[in-house]
């Protein structure tokens, strides 16, 4: 992991918003997609239960943090990432 990542990531890690990929690896240089800002937004607005990493698109979609349609294993681009933190603050979870 790049240097300059590290206070973040550590950051995240203590508020249990990532987990890595592995045991003591996090993947920093590996491709985010849906499910993986699925399951921090869930994690960021207190849910913990419920889903799995795998099905964390489905929960959102429950709950109203994105619309049904796109691939779970797609690629995010910026545009995705702003309309789900759009779309939880605006259910005033953020």
């Amino acid at each position: 992991m790049p240097e300059w990542a590290r206070q973040y990531v550590g950051y995240c890690y203590d508020k249990g918003l990532v987990k890595g990929i592995s045991n003591g690896l996090y993947g920093s240089n590996k491709k985010a997609n849906k499910l993986d800002f699925c399951t921090v937004m869930l994690r960021a607005t207190g849910i913990t239960q419920g889903y799995e990493y795998k099905t964390s698109d489905v929960k959102a979609v429950e709950l109203g943090y994105i619309n049904e349609g796109r691939t779970a294993f797609a690629d995010l681009n910026r545009a995705d990432v702003v309309h789900m933190i759009y779309n939880v603050d605006s259910l005033g979870k953020i």
